[in-house]
Protein backbone atom coordinates (compact mmCIF):
# COMPACT_ATOMS: atom_id res chain seq x y z
CA UNK A 1 0.00 0.00 0.00
CA UNK A 2 1.11 3.73 -0.80
CA UNK A 3 0.01 6.64 1.31
CA UNK A 4 1.02 10.46 0.77
CA UNK A 5 1.17 12.31 3.89
CA UNK A 6 2.55 16.10 3.40
CA UNK A 7 3.23 14.83 -0.34
CA UNK A 8 5.50 12.10 0.86
CA UNK A 9 4.85 8.67 -0.85
CA UNK A 10 5.09 6.04 1.87
CA UNK A 11 5.19 2.42 0.43
CA UNK A 12 4.27 -0.30 2.87
CA UNK A 13 4.47 -3.92 2.18
CA UNK A 14 1.81 -6.62 2.44
CA UNK A 15 3.81 -9.16 4.88
CA UNK A 16 1.04 -11.66 4.74
CA UNK A 17 1.55 -11.54 1.21
CA UNK A 18 5.09 -12.36 1.34
CA UNK A 19 4.30 -14.98 4.12
CA UNK A 20 1.67 -16.40 2.16
CA UNK A 21 3.82 -16.67 -1.08
CA UNK A 22 6.74 -18.48 0.77
CA UNK A 23 3.96 -21.02 2.79
CA UNK A 24 3.10 -21.96 -1.12
CA UNK A 25 6.34 -22.21 -1.80
CA UNK A 26 7.35 -24.52 1.00
CA UNK A 27 4.03 -26.30 0.49
CA UNK A 28 5.50 -27.47 -3.22
CA UNK A 29 8.49 -28.34 -1.80
CA UNK A 30 6.73 -30.65 0.57
CA UNK A 31 4.57 -32.21 -2.13
CA UNK A 32 7.61 -32.64 -3.98
CA UNK A 33 9.34 -34.39 -1.11
CA UNK A 34 6.48 -36.40 -0.07
CA UNK A 35 6.45 -37.62 -3.39
CA UNK A 36 9.86 -38.40 -2.71
CA UNK A 37 9.62 -40.25 0.37
CA UNK A 38 6.62 -42.49 -0.90
CA UNK A 39 8.84 -43.46 -3.89
CA UNK A 40 12.03 -43.73 -1.32
CA UNK A 41 9.20 -45.85 0.92
CA UNK A 42 8.42 -47.74 -2.12
CA UNK A 43 11.93 -48.42 -3.06
CA UNK A 44 12.79 -49.30 0.83
CA UNK A 45 9.84 -51.88 1.00
CA UNK A 46 10.98 -53.50 -2.24
CA UNK A 47 14.54 -54.05 -0.82
CA UNK A 48 13.24 -54.92 2.33
CA UNK A 49 11.02 -57.70 -0.13
CA UNK A 50 14.25 -58.55 -1.82
CA UNK A 51 16.26 -59.01 1.42
CA UNK A 52 13.54 -61.18 3.00
CA UNK A 53 14.06 -63.63 -0.51
CA UNK A 54 18.08 -63.87 -0.24
CA UNK A 55 17.46 -64.93 3.22
CA UNK A 56 14.90 -67.77 2.13
CA UNK A 57 16.91 -68.49 -0.47
CA UNK A 58 20.05 -68.20 1.54
CA UNK A 59 18.06 -70.30 4.53
CA UNK A 60 17.58 -73.08 1.74
CA UNK A 61 20.53 -73.12 0.01
CA UNK A 62 21.98 -73.77 4.07
CA UNK A 63 19.86 -76.59 4.61
CA UNK A 64 20.71 -78.40 1.53
CA UNK A 65 24.10 -77.79 2.36
CA UNK A 66 23.72 -79.18 5.82
CA UNK A 67 21.61 -82.07 4.11
CA UNK A 68 24.60 -82.69 2.15
CA UNK A 69 26.98 -82.77 3.97
CA UNK A 70 25.46 -85.34 6.82
CA UNK A 71 24.17 -87.45 3.66
CA UNK A 72 28.21 -87.64 2.49
CA UNK A 73 29.48 -88.17 6.06
CA UNK A 74 26.97 -90.69 6.45
CA UNK A 75 28.23 -92.57 2.90
CA UNK A 76 31.46 -91.91 4.17
CA UNK A 77 31.30 -93.32 7.65
CA UNK A 78 29.23 -96.54 5.40
CA UNK A 79 32.25 -96.58 2.78
CA UNK A 80 34.68 -96.68 5.73
CA UNK A 81 32.83 -99.54 8.40
CA UNK A 82 32.91 -101.20 5.12
CA UNK A 83 36.41 -100.92 4.65
CA UNK A 84 37.87 -101.38 8.12
CA UNK A 85 35.36 -104.34 8.04
CA UNK A 86 37.11 -105.62 4.93
CA UNK A 87 40.66 -105.08 6.35
CA UNK A 88 39.84 -106.71 9.37
CA UNK A 89 38.98 -110.10 7.83
CA UNK A 90 41.66 -109.86 5.53
CA UNK A 91 44.17 -109.47 7.99
CA UNK A 92 42.35 -111.86 10.55
CA UNK A 93 42.23 -114.23 7.18
CA UNK A 94 46.19 -113.58 6.39
CA UNK A 95 46.84 -114.03 10.05
CA UNK A 96 45.09 -118.05 10.58
CA UNK A 97 46.59 -118.45 6.97
CA UNK A 98 50.28 -117.53 8.38
CA UNK A 99 49.35 -119.46 11.34
CA UNK A 100 48.23 -122.70 9.78
CA UNK A 101 51.36 -122.56 7.37
CA UNK A 102 53.54 -122.23 10.53
CA UNK A 103 51.80 -125.09 11.96
CA UNK A 104 52.18 -127.23 8.99
CA UNK A 105 55.88 -126.32 8.44
CA UNK A 106 56.54 -128.49 11.83
CA UNK A 107 55.77 -131.67 10.04
CA UNK A 108 57.95 -131.09 7.75
CA UNK A 109 61.87 -130.01 7.72
CA UNK A 110 61.65 -126.78 7.79
CA UNK A 111 64.21 -125.46 10.43
CA UNK A 112 65.58 -122.94 7.95
CA UNK A 113 62.13 -121.43 6.79
CA UNK A 114 61.52 -121.25 10.33
CA UNK A 115 64.56 -119.29 10.93
CA UNK A 116 64.31 -117.11 8.36
CA UNK A 117 60.62 -116.08 9.39
CA UNK A 118 62.16 -115.14 12.65
CA UNK A 119 65.11 -113.46 10.96
CA UNK A 120 63.46 -111.45 8.35
CA UNK A 121 59.58 -110.96 8.25
CA UNK A 122 59.80 -110.38 12.26
CA UNK A 123 63.14 -108.86 13.53
CA UNK A 124 64.66 -107.05 10.34
CA UNK A 125 60.95 -105.51 9.36
CA UNK A 126 60.35 -103.81 12.79
CA UNK A 127 64.18 -102.70 13.51
CA UNK A 128 66.13 -102.88 10.63
CA UNK A 129 68.79 -104.97 11.50
CA UNK A 130 69.23 -108.58 11.63
CA UNK A 131 69.66 -110.84 15.02
CA UNK A 132 72.99 -111.97 15.72
CA UNK A 133 71.30 -114.69 18.45
CA UNK A 134 75.02 -116.45 18.59
CA UNK A 135 76.64 -113.30 20.26
CA UNK A 136 73.78 -111.53 21.28
CA UNK A 137 74.20 -107.31 22.31
CA UNK A 138 70.37 -106.07 22.06
CA UNK A 139 67.18 -106.52 24.25
CA UNK A 140 65.61 -108.00 21.55
CA UNK A 141 68.77 -110.61 20.75
CA UNK A 142 68.88 -111.93 24.32
CA UNK A 143 65.17 -112.37 24.41
CA UNK A 144 65.59 -114.51 20.89
CA UNK A 145 68.72 -116.12 23.14
CA UNK A 146 65.98 -116.70 26.23
CA UNK A 147 63.03 -118.10 24.09
CA UNK A 148 65.86 -120.88 22.71
CA UNK A 149 68.05 -121.43 25.78
CA UNK A 150 65.92 -120.77 28.43
CA UNK A 151 62.20 -120.38 28.33
CA UNK A 152 62.04 -123.31 25.74
CA UNK A 153 60.15 -126.52 27.30
CA UNK A 154 60.63 -124.51 30.58
CA UNK A 155 57.81 -126.11 33.09
CA UNK A 156 57.75 -123.10 35.03
CA UNK A 157 57.93 -120.33 32.75
CA UNK A 158 55.25 -121.95 30.88
CA UNK A 159 52.97 -122.05 34.31
CA UNK A 160 53.58 -118.47 34.58
CA UNK A 161 52.32 -117.59 31.16
CA UNK A 162 49.18 -119.79 30.97
CA UNK A 163 46.66 -117.06 32.13
CA UNK A 164 44.75 -119.93 34.22
CA UNK A 165 47.85 -121.17 36.57
CA UNK A 166 49.51 -117.49 36.47
CA UNK A 167 46.68 -117.06 39.25
CA UNK A 168 47.76 -119.91 41.35
CA UNK A 169 51.34 -119.23 41.08
CA UNK A 170 50.98 -115.14 42.60
CA UNK A 171 48.35 -116.95 45.27
CA UNK A 172 51.05 -119.24 46.17
CA UNK A 173 53.79 -116.24 45.98
CA UNK A 174 51.59 -113.38 47.70
CA UNK A 175 48.36 -114.74 49.20
CA UNK A 176 44.97 -114.27 47.94
CA UNK A 177 43.42 -111.56 46.39
CA UNK A 178 46.18 -110.10 44.12
CA UNK A 179 44.62 -111.68 40.82
CA UNK A 180 41.24 -110.49 39.17
CA UNK A 181 38.99 -112.63 40.74
CA UNK A 182 37.80 -115.61 38.13
CA UNK A 183 34.39 -116.29 36.88
CA UNK A 184 34.79 -119.79 35.25
CA UNK A 185 36.56 -122.25 33.12
CA UNK A 186 36.34 -124.22 29.90
CA UNK A 187 37.97 -126.27 27.45
CA UNK A 188 35.19 -126.43 25.31
CA UNK A 189 33.47 -122.75 24.42
CA UNK A 190 30.32 -123.94 23.82
CA UNK A 191 29.79 -125.27 27.45
CA UNK A 192 29.57 -121.66 28.39
CA UNK A 193 26.72 -121.14 30.22
CA UNK A 194 26.30 -117.28 29.95
CA UNK A 195 23.25 -117.16 32.43
CA UNK A 196 25.85 -117.56 35.01
CA UNK A 197 27.95 -114.46 34.32
CA UNK A 198 27.10 -111.10 35.40
CA UNK A 199 26.39 -108.37 32.69
CA UNK A 200 30.10 -107.07 32.52
CA UNK A 201 32.85 -109.97 32.60
CA UNK A 202 36.00 -110.48 30.12
CA UNK A 203 36.78 -113.72 28.26
CA UNK A 204 40.30 -114.52 27.35
CA UNK A 205 42.01 -117.59 26.15
CA UNK A 206 45.17 -119.00 28.29
CA UNK A 207 47.75 -118.43 25.70
CA UNK A 208 46.55 -114.97 24.32
CA UNK A 209 49.06 -112.07 24.08
CA UNK A 210 49.86 -108.66 23.51
CA UNK A 211 46.13 -107.97 23.63
CA UNK A 212 44.78 -110.76 21.52
CA UNK A 213 42.52 -113.25 22.59
CA UNK A 214 40.43 -111.00 24.73
CA UNK A 215 36.80 -109.68 24.84
CA UNK A 216 35.21 -107.46 27.10
CA UNK A 217 31.98 -107.80 27.48
CA UNK A 218 30.16 -104.22 28.79
CA UNK A 219 26.76 -105.65 28.41
CA UNK A 220 25.49 -109.28 28.13
CA UNK A 221 22.27 -108.33 26.82
CA UNK A 222 23.64 -107.00 23.54
CA UNK A 223 26.18 -110.01 22.47
CA UNK A 224 25.35 -112.41 19.79
CA UNK A 225 26.20 -116.05 21.31
CA UNK A 226 26.51 -118.05 19.15
CA UNK A 227 28.69 -115.85 16.68
CA UNK A 228 30.78 -114.83 20.18
CA UNK A 229 31.38 -118.89 20.57
CA UNK A 230 32.23 -119.41 17.40
CA UNK A 231 35.15 -116.20 17.49
CA UNK A 232 36.54 -117.61 21.17
CA UNK A 233 36.44 -121.37 19.73
CA UNK A 234 38.96 -119.85 16.83
CA UNK A 235 41.39 -118.54 19.59
CA UNK A 236 41.81 -122.10 20.97
CA UNK A 237 42.09 -124.57 18.02
CA UNK A 238 45.75 -126.17 17.76
CA UNK A 239 46.97 -123.72 15.03
CA UNK A 240 45.27 -120.58 17.07
CA UNK A 241 48.37 -121.07 19.54
CA UNK A 242 50.46 -117.78 19.40
CA UNK A 243 53.44 -120.17 18.66
CA UNK A 244 52.64 -120.43 15.41
CA UNK A 245 52.59 -116.41 14.99
CA UNK A 246 56.19 -115.83 15.74
CA UNK A 247 57.48 -119.17 17.04
CA UNK A 248 57.28 -118.04 20.69
CA UNK A 249 58.51 -121.26 22.64
CA UNK A 250 57.02 -119.70 25.59
CA UNK A 251 53.26 -120.15 24.68
CA UNK A 252 53.92 -124.15 22.32
CA UNK A 253 52.88 -126.14 25.92
CA UNK A 254 50.23 -123.95 27.19
CA UNK A 255 46.84 -126.22 27.69
CA UNK A 256 43.96 -123.87 25.64
CA UNK A 257 40.83 -123.13 27.57
CA UNK A 258 38.75 -120.00 28.20
CA UNK A 259 38.56 -118.39 31.12
CA UNK A 260 36.00 -115.59 32.75
CA UNK A 261 37.06 -112.56 34.76
CA UNK A 262 35.52 -109.92 36.49
CA UNK A 263 35.55 -106.51 34.80
CA UNK A 264 37.17 -103.77 36.48
CA UNK A 265 34.98 -100.89 35.94
CA UNK A 266 37.73 -98.00 35.08
CA UNK A 267 40.56 -99.67 33.87
CA UNK A 268 42.17 -97.96 30.77
CA UNK A 269 40.81 -94.47 32.12
CA UNK A 270 40.42 -93.65 35.91
CA UNK A 271 42.45 -97.23 36.46
CA UNK A 272 46.56 -97.86 34.58
CA UNK A 273 48.39 -100.62 33.95
CA UNK A 274 51.83 -100.27 34.93
CA UNK A 275 54.64 -102.66 33.19
CA UNK A 276 57.76 -102.82 35.31
CA UNK A 277 61.33 -104.26 33.47
CA UNK A 278 63.42 -106.25 35.93
CA UNK A 279 66.13 -107.41 34.84
CA UNK A 280 68.25 -110.45 36.47
CA UNK A 281 65.64 -109.36 39.51
CA UNK A 282 66.40 -105.31 39.75
CA UNK A 283 63.81 -103.15 38.39
CA UNK A 284 64.91 -100.77 36.22
CA UNK A 285 62.28 -99.46 33.89
CA UNK A 286 58.61 -98.91 34.07
CA UNK A 287 56.01 -98.38 31.28
CA UNK A 288 52.49 -96.80 31.91
CA UNK A 289 49.88 -98.09 29.89
CA UNK A 290 46.20 -96.26 29.54
CA UNK A 291 42.96 -96.02 27.19
CA UNK A 292 43.60 -99.24 26.16
CA UNK A 293 40.10 -100.27 25.42
CA UNK A 294 39.85 -97.04 22.65
CA UNK A 295 43.41 -95.87 22.19
CA UNK A 296 46.42 -97.60 23.21
CA UNK A 297 49.28 -95.28 24.64
CA UNK A 298 51.83 -95.36 27.11
CA UNK A 299 55.05 -93.40 28.53
CA UNK A 300 58.63 -94.49 29.76
CA UNK A 301 60.12 -94.18 33.45
CA UNK A 302 62.56 -94.64 35.56
CA UNK A 303 61.95 -96.29 38.86
CA UNK A 304 62.13 -92.58 40.30
CA UNK A 305 59.56 -91.84 38.24
CA UNK A 306 62.03 -89.65 35.37
CA UNK A 307 60.62 -89.61 32.17
CA UNK A 308 62.65 -91.58 29.58
CA UNK A 309 63.39 -90.80 25.90
CA UNK A 310 62.35 -94.12 25.22
CA UNK A 311 59.63 -95.11 22.94
CA UNK A 312 58.12 -98.39 21.34
CA UNK A 313 56.95 -98.86 18.19
CA UNK A 314 54.21 -96.31 16.96
CA UNK A 315 52.33 -95.95 20.61
CA UNK A 316 51.56 -92.41 21.75
CA UNK A 317 52.92 -90.52 24.71
CA UNK A 318 51.28 -89.13 27.34
CA UNK A 319 52.17 -88.21 30.89
CA UNK A 320 51.11 -89.69 34.45
CA UNK A 321 51.76 -88.66 37.71
CA UNK A 322 53.61 -90.58 39.80
CA UNK A 323 51.42 -93.35 41.28
CA UNK A 324 51.28 -93.60 45.03
CA UNK A 325 51.30 -97.48 45.18
CA UNK A 326 55.13 -97.29 43.24
CA UNK A 327 57.14 -98.53 45.85
CA UNK A 328 54.60 -101.23 46.58
CA UNK A 329 54.95 -102.00 42.99
CA UNK A 330 58.36 -101.93 42.99
CA UNK A 331 59.13 -104.41 46.01
CA UNK A 332 56.25 -107.33 44.87
CA UNK A 333 58.41 -107.01 41.36
CA UNK A 334 61.36 -107.59 42.88
CA UNK A 335 60.00 -110.30 44.21
CA UNK A 336 58.66 -111.98 41.96
CA UNK A 337 61.12 -111.51 39.42
CA UNK A 338 64.55 -112.53 41.46
CA UNK A 339 65.13 -115.92 39.93
CA UNK A 340 64.54 -115.24 36.28
CA UNK A 341 67.01 -113.48 34.65
CA UNK A 342 64.39 -111.39 32.99
CA UNK A 343 60.69 -110.68 33.56
CA UNK A 344 58.32 -107.80 33.03
CA UNK A 345 55.50 -107.97 36.19
CA UNK A 346 52.07 -105.88 34.97
CA UNK A 347 49.93 -104.68 37.74
CA UNK A 348 46.73 -102.45 37.53
CA UNK A 349 46.62 -99.90 40.27
CA UNK A 350 43.30 -99.63 41.47
CA UNK A 351 44.01 -96.59 43.96
CA UNK A 352 43.33 -98.37 47.26
CA UNK A 353 44.98 -101.85 46.11
CA UNK A 354 47.39 -103.12 43.21
CA UNK A 355 46.85 -106.50 41.14
CA UNK A 356 48.79 -108.31 39.19
CA UNK A 357 47.62 -109.30 35.55
CA UNK A 358 50.25 -110.90 34.06
CA UNK A 359 54.43 -111.87 34.31
CA UNK A 360 56.02 -111.66 30.82
CA UNK A 361 58.88 -113.58 29.63
CA UNK A 362 59.11 -111.70 26.12
CA UNK A 363 57.99 -108.63 25.52
CA UNK A 364 57.06 -108.15 21.98
CA UNK A 365 58.31 -111.34 21.44
CA UNK A 366 61.83 -110.33 21.23
CA UNK A 367 60.90 -108.14 18.46
CA UNK A 368 59.99 -104.63 19.85
CA UNK A 369 60.88 -101.67 18.18
CA UNK A 370 62.89 -99.49 20.50
CA UNK A 371 63.18 -96.21 19.78
CA UNK A 372 65.44 -94.52 19.68
CA UNK A 373 67.33 -97.52 18.43
CA UNK A 374 70.25 -96.92 21.43
CA UNK A 375 67.89 -97.76 24.08
CA UNK A 376 67.39 -101.81 22.24
CA UNK A 377 71.28 -101.49 23.51
CA UNK A 378 71.16 -99.98 26.63
CA UNK A 379 68.44 -102.66 27.39
CA UNK A 380 70.44 -105.57 26.05
CA UNK A 381 73.13 -103.93 29.03
CA UNK A 382 70.81 -104.39 31.58
CA UNK A 383 70.66 -108.08 30.89
CA UNK A 384 73.00 -110.34 32.04
CA UNK A 385 73.08 -113.90 30.62
CA UNK A 386 76.79 -114.22 30.44
CA UNK A 387 76.17 -116.76 33.34
CA UNK A 388 73.34 -119.20 31.04
CA UNK A 389 75.57 -118.91 28.15
CA UNK A 390 78.48 -119.90 29.94
CA UNK A 391 76.73 -123.22 31.23
CA UNK A 392 75.32 -123.22 28.06
CA UNK A 393 78.07 -123.98 25.90
CA UNK A 394 80.42 -125.64 28.62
Amino acid sequence: KVLTILGIKITFKNKYVQLRAQNEELITQSKTLAVQNKKLADTTKNLIEKTDTLKNDLKNLETKYNDAIAQTNKQFNTYKQNCDKTLALLSREKNLANWKINFLSQYVDCKVLKQQTINQRFFYNGNNYLPNIGAPRTFNEKILWLRENYLKDNPLTDFITNKLSFKRYIEEKLGQGHTIPLLGQWSNPYDIDYNTLPDKFVLKSTWGGDGTQVLIVKDKSKIDIEKTNRKIHEWIVEWGNPYYYGYNTIFKNIKPCIIAEEYLEGLGTEFFDYKIFCFNGEPKIIYVASNWTVEHKMKYYDTEWNELNLKYSDYEDFKQEKPKNLDLMLDVAKKLSKQFPFVRVDFYDLKDKIMLSEMTFTPGGGFGKYEPVEWDYKMGEMLDISYLMEKKYD
